[in-house]
């Protein structure tokens, strides 16, 4: 009995692109985006790479294309998406550093008398310090 391992050079790109859409997901939210709405991006994001790479995987191997292994794709992939997320990049604090590069919300003050800017303010109130 002989015993292969037979992943194509596309399986394994879409293995590679699961762990590394929920940092995706971070670049093009804020923090303040609601866990619903990154939750249906990844969801987006994992279709539309499960199709792309069930596509190019058929082209390359001049098969017919198989609709029920891209649905097989599409769940895998957000799944591996999805636990990357809780049990790895958001526990080393990549999500939250990804989140701060591209977009950030500016929140704007509901009183525009009261000074948001931490200019004048007391550096012992600042709640991320221990």
């Amino acid at each position: 009995m002989d015993i292969v391992i037979n992943w194509t050079g596309v399986q394994v790109l879409q293995f590679v692109i699961a762990v590394l859409l929920p940092l995706v997901v971070g670049l093009v939210t804020t923090r303040i985006t609601s866990s619903g709405v990154k939750a249906v991006l990844l969801l987006f994001l994992s279709a539309l790479t499960a199709l792309l790479t069930t596509w190019l995987n058929a082209a390359q191997q001049d098969i017919p294309f198989d609709l029920g292994a891209a649905i097989f794709a599409f769940l895998a992939t957000f799944l591996v998406g999805v636990a990357v997320q809780f049990g790895f990049w958001k526990p080393v604090g990549a999500t939250a550093k990804v989140q701060d590069t591209l977009i950030t919300a500016s929140p704007t003050p509901l009183n525009p008398d009261v000074d948001t800017s931490g200019e004048g303010s007391d550096p012992s109130s600042s709640y991320g310090e221990l």
